[in-house]
């Protein structure tokens, strides 16, 4: 028998543009209640990550956190002094 409905979960995924910090809490609650936590730039991807969760929760209050960490090119910034 299930007892709880509770969940936490946390990951990184390191990839070619960066490093992402996953952390998701469900709590139980009567309807499904997604809360996205996303930077800025990220935003546009919300109701991508909102149909995702759906297929795989039914109902509950989830607390999606995104925290993104840029790759820093090792490589200096070079002016093109034509263009400039």
């Amino acid at each position: 028998m299930l007892a709880s409905m509770t969940a936490f979960a946390k990951t990184d995924f390191v990839s070619d543009v960066g490093t992402f910090h996953w952390e998701i809490r469900c709590v139980n609650n009567r309807y499904f209640e997604p809360r996205f936590y996303l930077p800025d730039h990220l935003l546009v991807f919300e109701p991508l990550l909102r149909d995702m969760l759906k297929e795989q929760v039914i109902r509950g209050r989830c607390d999606i956190n995104l925290r993104y960490i840029p790759k820093v090119s090792a490589e200096p910034l070079k002016i093109n002094q034509t263009y400039a």
